[in-house]
Protein backbone atom coordinates (compact mmCIF):
# COMPACT_ATOMS: atom_id res chain seq x y z
CA UNK A 1 0.00 0.00 0.00
CA UNK A 2 2.79 2.38 0.98
CA UNK A 3 4.73 1.51 -2.18
CA UNK A 4 1.66 2.20 -4.30
CA UNK A 5 1.21 5.64 -2.67
CA UNK A 6 4.88 6.48 -3.22
CA UNK A 7 4.64 5.47 -6.86
CA UNK A 8 1.54 7.60 -7.23
CA UNK A 9 3.36 10.63 -5.78
CA UNK A 10 6.39 10.10 -8.03
CA UNK A 11 4.14 9.73 -11.07
CA UNK A 12 2.27 12.93 -10.18
CA UNK A 13 5.52 14.84 -9.77
CA UNK A 14 6.76 13.59 -13.14
CA UNK A 15 3.50 14.55 -14.82
CA UNK A 16 3.69 17.99 -13.22
CA UNK A 17 7.34 18.57 -14.07
CA UNK A 18 6.93 17.69 -17.76
CA UNK A 19 4.74 20.71 -18.68
CA UNK A 20 6.88 22.97 -16.47
CA UNK A 21 10.03 21.81 -18.24
CA UNK A 22 8.40 22.19 -21.63
CA UNK A 23 7.27 25.72 -20.75
CA UNK A 24 10.77 26.59 -19.57
CA UNK A 25 12.27 25.15 -22.81
CA UNK A 26 9.74 27.05 -24.92
CA UNK A 27 10.54 30.30 -23.07
CA UNK A 28 14.27 29.84 -23.61
CA UNK A 29 13.71 29.06 -27.30
CA UNK A 30 11.52 32.15 -27.64
CA UNK A 31 14.17 34.33 -26.01
CA UNK A 32 16.98 32.78 -28.06
CA UNK A 33 15.40 32.89 -31.51
CA UNK A 34 12.34 35.16 -31.61
CA UNK A 35 13.03 38.57 -33.26
CA UNK A 36 11.15 40.29 -30.44
CA UNK A 37 14.15 39.61 -28.25
CA UNK A 38 16.64 40.74 -30.85
CA UNK A 39 16.77 44.15 -29.18
CA UNK A 40 20.01 45.99 -28.46
CA UNK A 41 19.32 46.15 -24.71
CA UNK A 42 20.01 42.41 -24.53
CA UNK A 43 23.48 42.84 -26.05
CA UNK A 44 26.70 44.17 -24.57
CA UNK A 45 26.95 46.74 -27.38
CA UNK A 46 23.88 48.46 -25.98
CA UNK A 47 26.03 49.70 -23.11
CA UNK A 48 28.65 51.32 -25.34
CA UNK A 49 28.89 55.09 -25.03
CA UNK A 50 29.61 55.53 -28.74
CA UNK A 51 26.93 58.21 -29.18
CA UNK A 52 27.16 59.72 -25.68
CA UNK A 53 28.17 63.36 -25.32
CA UNK A 54 31.54 62.45 -23.85
CA UNK A 55 32.62 66.09 -23.76
CA UNK A 56 29.92 66.65 -21.13
CA UNK A 57 30.84 63.71 -18.91
CA UNK A 58 31.43 64.55 -15.26
CA UNK A 59 33.01 61.70 -13.25
CA UNK A 60 30.96 62.44 -10.11
CA UNK A 61 27.74 63.96 -11.44
CA UNK A 62 27.31 62.21 -14.80
CA UNK A 63 26.93 65.52 -16.64
CA UNK A 64 26.79 69.17 -15.70
CA UNK A 65 25.22 72.45 -16.76
CA UNK A 66 24.66 72.87 -20.51
CA UNK A 67 26.95 74.96 -22.69
CA UNK A 68 29.95 74.84 -20.40
CA UNK A 69 32.85 72.61 -19.49
CA UNK A 70 31.68 69.73 -17.29
CA UNK A 71 34.22 70.91 -14.70
CA UNK A 72 33.05 74.55 -14.84
CA UNK A 73 31.34 76.46 -12.06
CA UNK A 74 28.02 74.68 -12.67
CA UNK A 75 25.99 77.88 -12.79
CA UNK A 76 23.67 78.99 -15.58
CA UNK A 77 25.20 82.32 -16.66
CA UNK A 78 26.02 83.98 -13.34
CA UNK A 79 24.26 87.34 -13.00
CA UNK A 80 26.74 89.86 -11.63
CA UNK A 81 24.27 92.77 -11.54
CA UNK A 82 23.69 91.89 -7.88
CA UNK A 83 26.35 92.75 -5.36
CA UNK A 84 25.88 89.70 -3.17
CA UNK A 85 24.91 86.03 -3.35
CA UNK A 86 22.20 84.99 -0.90
CA UNK A 87 21.22 81.55 -2.16
CA UNK A 88 21.38 78.83 -4.79
CA UNK A 89 18.79 76.65 -6.53
CA UNK A 90 19.39 72.97 -7.30
CA UNK A 91 17.18 70.73 -9.42
CA UNK A 92 16.51 69.62 -12.99
CA UNK A 93 15.41 71.42 -16.18
CA UNK A 94 12.52 73.13 -14.36
CA UNK A 95 15.14 74.75 -12.12
CA UNK A 96 17.60 75.38 -14.95
CA UNK A 97 14.83 77.07 -16.91
CA UNK A 98 14.46 75.14 -20.14
CA UNK A 99 12.35 77.06 -22.67
CA UNK A 100 12.86 80.42 -20.94
CA UNK A 101 15.59 83.04 -20.95
CA UNK A 102 18.16 83.25 -18.14
CA UNK A 103 16.33 86.21 -16.59
CA UNK A 104 13.04 84.26 -16.53
CA UNK A 105 14.11 81.28 -14.42
CA UNK A 106 12.98 80.54 -10.87
CA UNK A 107 16.40 81.65 -9.57
CA UNK A 108 16.27 84.92 -11.52
CA UNK A 109 12.75 85.73 -10.33
CA UNK A 110 13.70 84.89 -6.76
CA UNK A 111 16.79 87.11 -7.05
CA UNK A 112 14.56 89.97 -8.16
CA UNK A 113 12.29 89.51 -5.14
CA UNK A 114 15.14 89.16 -2.63
CA UNK A 115 17.29 91.93 -4.16
CA UNK A 116 20.33 89.63 -4.10
CA UNK A 117 21.63 86.91 -6.36
CA UNK A 118 20.25 83.38 -6.15
CA UNK A 119 22.53 81.23 -8.29
CA UNK A 120 21.07 78.66 -10.67
CA UNK A 121 22.63 75.20 -10.38
CA UNK A 122 19.79 73.38 -12.17
CA UNK A 123 20.69 70.79 -14.81
CA UNK A 124 18.41 69.26 -17.42
CA UNK A 125 17.67 65.57 -16.94
CA UNK A 126 18.91 65.42 -13.35
CA UNK A 127 17.56 63.03 -10.77
CA UNK A 128 17.11 64.07 -7.17
CA UNK A 129 20.30 62.16 -6.40
CA UNK A 130 22.34 64.21 -8.88
CA UNK A 131 20.94 67.49 -7.56
CA UNK A 132 22.08 66.53 -4.06
CA UNK A 133 25.50 65.41 -5.29
CA UNK A 134 25.87 68.72 -7.11
CA UNK A 135 25.03 70.46 -3.85
CA UNK A 136 27.86 68.46 -2.26
CA UNK A 137 30.21 69.26 -5.11
CA UNK A 138 29.72 73.05 -5.22
CA UNK A 139 29.95 74.84 -1.91
CA UNK A 140 29.47 78.51 -1.08
CA UNK A 141 29.99 80.16 2.29
CA UNK A 142 26.65 81.93 2.52
CA UNK A 143 23.05 81.74 1.42
CA UNK A 144 20.04 79.50 1.45
CA UNK A 145 19.83 76.24 -0.50
CA UNK A 146 16.64 75.89 -2.53
CA UNK A 147 16.16 72.27 -3.57
CA UNK A 148 13.43 72.05 -6.20
CA UNK A 149 11.94 68.56 -6.54
CA UNK A 150 9.88 67.66 -9.60
CA UNK A 151 7.96 64.38 -10.07
CA UNK A 152 10.23 62.90 -12.72
CA UNK A 153 13.35 63.47 -10.61
CA UNK A 154 12.20 60.67 -8.31
CA UNK A 155 12.10 58.17 -11.18
CA UNK A 156 15.49 59.27 -12.52
CA UNK A 157 16.98 58.69 -9.08
CA UNK A 158 16.31 54.97 -9.53
CA UNK A 159 18.07 54.89 -12.93
CA UNK A 160 21.75 54.42 -13.83
CA UNK A 161 21.27 56.31 -17.12
CA UNK A 162 18.43 57.11 -19.52
CA UNK A 163 18.83 53.77 -21.36
CA UNK A 164 16.05 51.90 -19.59
CA UNK A 165 14.34 54.85 -17.93
CA UNK A 166 13.56 56.54 -21.25
CA UNK A 167 14.75 54.12 -23.92
CA UNK A 168 17.71 56.04 -25.31
CA UNK A 169 21.46 56.04 -24.87
CA UNK A 170 22.94 58.60 -22.55
CA UNK A 171 25.85 59.24 -20.28
CA UNK A 172 25.72 57.22 -17.06
CA UNK A 173 24.68 58.92 -13.86
CA UNK A 174 25.47 58.22 -10.24
CA UNK A 175 22.72 56.66 -8.19
CA UNK A 176 21.99 55.78 -4.62
CA UNK A 177 20.58 52.42 -3.63
CA UNK A 178 18.60 52.08 -0.44
CA UNK A 179 20.17 49.02 1.19
CA UNK A 180 18.99 47.95 4.65
CA UNK A 181 17.60 51.42 5.24
CA UNK A 182 20.86 53.18 4.34
CA UNK A 183 21.93 54.97 1.17
CA UNK A 184 24.81 53.47 -0.80
CA UNK A 185 26.29 55.61 -3.57
CA UNK A 186 27.28 54.02 -6.90
CA UNK A 187 29.26 56.59 -8.93
CA UNK A 188 29.42 56.50 -12.73
CA UNK A 189 31.84 53.90 -14.11
CA UNK A 190 35.32 54.94 -15.14
CA UNK A 191 36.31 54.27 -17.85
CA UNK A 192 33.06 54.24 -19.83
CA UNK A 193 33.48 50.84 -21.48
CA UNK A 194 30.54 48.54 -22.17
CA UNK A 195 31.43 45.99 -19.48
CA UNK A 196 31.62 48.56 -16.69
CA UNK A 197 28.51 50.30 -17.98
CA UNK A 198 26.57 47.04 -17.86
CA UNK A 199 27.78 46.37 -14.32
CA UNK A 200 26.71 49.88 -13.28
CA UNK A 201 23.19 49.19 -14.59
CA UNK A 202 22.78 46.25 -12.23
CA UNK A 203 21.45 48.82 -9.75
CA UNK A 204 19.05 50.35 -12.32
CA UNK A 205 15.42 49.86 -11.25
CA UNK A 206 14.20 50.11 -14.84
CA UNK A 207 16.60 47.50 -16.17
CA UNK A 208 14.98 44.74 -14.11
CA UNK A 209 12.41 44.13 -16.84
CA UNK A 210 15.17 43.55 -19.39
CA UNK A 211 17.19 40.93 -17.53
CA UNK A 212 16.46 37.52 -19.03
CA UNK A 213 17.88 34.57 -17.11
CA UNK A 214 16.78 31.31 -15.50
CA UNK A 215 13.96 30.69 -14.84
CA UNK A 216 13.30 31.84 -18.41
CA UNK A 217 9.57 31.25 -18.17
CA UNK A 218 9.27 33.94 -15.47
CA UNK A 219 11.58 36.54 -17.02
CA UNK A 220 10.32 36.12 -20.57
CA UNK A 221 6.72 36.42 -19.42
CA UNK A 222 7.55 39.53 -17.42
CA UNK A 223 9.30 41.09 -20.40
CA UNK A 224 6.39 40.35 -22.71
CA UNK A 225 3.97 42.01 -20.27
CA UNK A 226 6.19 45.08 -20.01
CA UNK A 227 7.90 44.99 -23.38
CA UNK A 228 9.55 48.39 -23.61
CA UNK A 229 11.38 50.86 -21.41
CA UNK A 230 9.01 53.76 -22.20
CA UNK A 231 6.03 51.67 -21.10
CA UNK A 232 7.85 50.71 -17.94
CA UNK A 233 8.36 54.34 -16.96
CA UNK A 234 4.67 55.00 -17.55
CA UNK A 235 3.83 52.38 -14.92
CA UNK A 236 5.06 54.82 -12.30
CA UNK A 237 2.17 57.22 -12.80
CA UNK A 238 2.83 58.90 -9.48
CA UNK A 239 6.32 58.15 -8.14
CA UNK A 240 5.56 60.08 -4.94
CA UNK A 241 3.29 57.23 -3.84
CA UNK A 242 4.99 54.22 -5.45
CA UNK A 243 7.78 51.91 -4.36
CA UNK A 244 10.76 52.16 -4.61
CA UNK A 245 10.59 55.85 -5.54
CA UNK A 246 8.78 57.02 -2.40
CA UNK A 247 11.18 55.38 0.07
CA UNK A 248 14.22 56.54 -1.89
CA UNK A 249 12.88 60.11 -2.02
CA UNK A 250 12.47 60.27 1.76
CA UNK A 251 16.04 59.03 2.21
CA UNK A 252 17.47 61.46 -0.36
CA UNK A 253 15.66 64.46 1.10
CA UNK A 254 17.08 63.54 4.49
CA UNK A 255 20.51 63.28 2.88
CA UNK A 256 20.06 66.81 1.49
CA UNK A 257 19.16 68.06 4.98
CA UNK A 258 22.30 66.51 6.44
CA UNK A 259 24.47 67.96 3.67
CA UNK A 260 23.07 71.47 4.19
CA UNK A 261 23.46 71.12 7.94
CA UNK A 262 27.10 70.11 7.45
CA UNK A 263 27.59 73.25 5.37
CA UNK A 264 25.84 75.32 8.06
CA UNK A 265 23.26 76.30 5.47
CA UNK A 266 19.48 76.56 5.59
CA UNK A 267 17.59 74.39 3.11
CA UNK A 268 14.21 75.04 1.53
CA UNK A 269 12.42 72.13 -0.14
CA UNK A 270 10.37 73.31 -3.13
CA UNK A 271 7.81 70.81 -4.44
CA UNK A 272 6.89 71.20 -8.11
CA UNK A 273 4.59 69.26 -10.42
CA UNK A 274 4.16 69.67 -14.17
CA UNK A 275 2.00 72.31 -15.89
CA UNK A 276 -0.07 69.42 -17.27
CA UNK A 277 -0.96 68.28 -13.77
CA UNK A 278 -1.75 71.85 -12.74
CA UNK A 279 -4.14 72.12 -15.69
CA UNK A 280 -5.84 68.88 -14.64
CA UNK A 281 -5.90 69.93 -10.97
CA UNK A 282 -3.78 66.95 -9.87
CA UNK A 283 -1.41 67.63 -6.99
CA UNK A 284 0.80 64.58 -7.44
CA UNK A 285 2.90 65.11 -4.34
CA UNK A 286 0.14 66.12 -1.87
CA UNK A 287 0.28 63.02 0.36
CA UNK A 288 4.08 62.83 0.26
CA UNK A 289 4.35 66.56 1.05
CA UNK A 290 2.13 66.19 4.12
CA UNK A 291 4.00 63.11 5.34
CA UNK A 292 7.37 64.81 4.81
CA UNK A 293 6.27 67.83 6.85
CA UNK A 294 4.96 65.55 9.59
CA UNK A 295 8.30 63.72 9.77
CA UNK A 296 10.31 66.94 9.67
CA UNK A 297 8.65 69.60 11.82
CA UNK A 298 10.27 72.98 11.50
CA UNK A 299 11.77 72.27 8.06
CA UNK A 300 10.95 74.86 5.39
CA UNK A 301 8.77 73.22 2.74
CA UNK A 302 7.13 75.13 -0.12
CA UNK A 303 4.01 73.79 -1.82
CA UNK A 304 3.82 75.57 -5.18
CA UNK A 305 0.66 73.85 -6.42
CA UNK A 306 -2.02 76.13 -4.85
CA UNK A 307 -0.58 79.33 -6.35
CA UNK A 308 0.00 77.71 -9.75
CA UNK A 309 -3.50 76.29 -9.91
CA UNK A 310 -5.03 79.58 -8.79
CA UNK A 311 -3.19 81.41 -11.58
CA UNK A 312 -4.30 78.84 -14.15
CA UNK A 313 -7.91 79.06 -12.95
CA UNK A 314 -7.92 82.83 -13.19
CA UNK A 315 -6.31 82.93 -16.62
CA UNK A 316 -7.97 79.79 -18.01
CA UNK A 317 -4.77 79.40 -20.00
CA UNK A 318 -2.05 76.76 -19.70
CA UNK A 319 1.16 77.68 -17.93
CA UNK A 320 3.07 75.22 -20.12
CA UNK A 321 5.72 76.01 -22.71
CA UNK A 322 5.67 73.84 -25.88
CA UNK A 323 7.91 71.10 -24.43
CA UNK A 324 6.21 70.89 -21.05
CA UNK A 325 8.21 73.29 -18.87
CA UNK A 326 6.76 76.38 -17.27
CA UNK A 327 6.35 79.62 -19.13
CA UNK A 328 7.98 82.67 -17.49
CA UNK A 329 4.75 83.44 -15.64
CA UNK A 330 4.84 79.97 -14.06
CA UNK A 331 8.44 80.42 -12.87
CA UNK A 332 7.49 83.78 -11.40
CA UNK A 333 4.62 82.20 -9.47
CA UNK A 334 6.95 79.50 -8.11
CA UNK A 335 9.49 82.13 -7.04
CA UNK A 336 6.76 84.18 -5.38
CA UNK A 337 5.56 81.10 -3.49
CA UNK A 338 9.11 80.57 -2.20
CA UNK A 339 9.50 84.25 -1.31
CA UNK A 340 6.21 84.24 0.61
CA UNK A 341 7.18 81.10 2.54
CA UNK A 342 10.60 82.35 3.63
CA UNK A 343 9.07 85.62 4.81
CA UNK A 344 6.13 84.14 6.68
CA UNK A 345 6.42 80.50 7.72
CA UNK A 346 10.15 79.74 7.53
CA UNK A 347 12.83 80.86 9.97
CA UNK A 348 15.95 80.93 7.82
CA UNK A 349 19.28 81.71 9.40
CA UNK A 350 20.80 82.56 6.02
CA UNK A 351 18.20 85.20 5.30
CA UNK A 352 18.61 86.69 8.78
CA UNK A 353 22.35 86.95 8.30
CA UNK A 354 21.93 88.60 4.93
CA UNK A 355 19.36 91.10 6.20
CA UNK A 356 21.60 91.85 9.17
CA UNK A 357 24.19 92.88 6.58
CA UNK A 358 26.84 90.47 7.68
CA UNK A 359 29.39 90.11 4.84
CA UNK A 360 27.86 87.63 2.36
CA UNK A 361 29.51 86.01 -0.63
CA UNK A 362 30.11 88.40 -3.51
CA UNK A 363 28.31 87.50 -6.73
CA UNK A 364 31.54 87.32 -8.73
CA UNK A 365 33.26 85.02 -6.22
CA UNK A 366 33.55 81.46 -7.60
CA UNK A 367 32.26 78.52 -5.63
CA UNK A 368 34.63 75.87 -4.35
CA UNK A 369 34.34 72.40 -5.88
CA UNK A 370 34.85 69.44 -3.59
CA UNK A 371 34.61 65.68 -3.71
CA UNK A 372 30.92 64.71 -3.49
CA UNK A 373 31.62 61.22 -2.19
CA UNK A 374 30.22 60.89 1.36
Amino acid sequence: MVVRVEKSIVFSLIMLSVPVALFELASWTLYRYHPKFDHPEFKLDYFNCDICQLDRFHPQLGWNTSDESPTGDGIREDDESYEHVCGATFGDSFTYGNEVEKNETIAAELSSLLKCQVQNFGVGGYGLDQAILKLKHYKSSRGVIFLAVYDEMLKRSAAASWRFYAGRKSLPKPLYALEKGKLTLYPPPDPLDAVRMREHHIHDHFRANHIIRFPYSYHVTRYLINNSAPQLTQRANNPWDESPFRELAFALLEEARQVSSGLNRDIVYVFITSPKHVTNHINTYAAFHDEFKRRNPGVCVVDTFPALYQAFSQQSKSLSAPNGHYLPVGNKIIATSIFTAINTSCDLRGMRMFRAEEPPLRASQPLIASDPTP
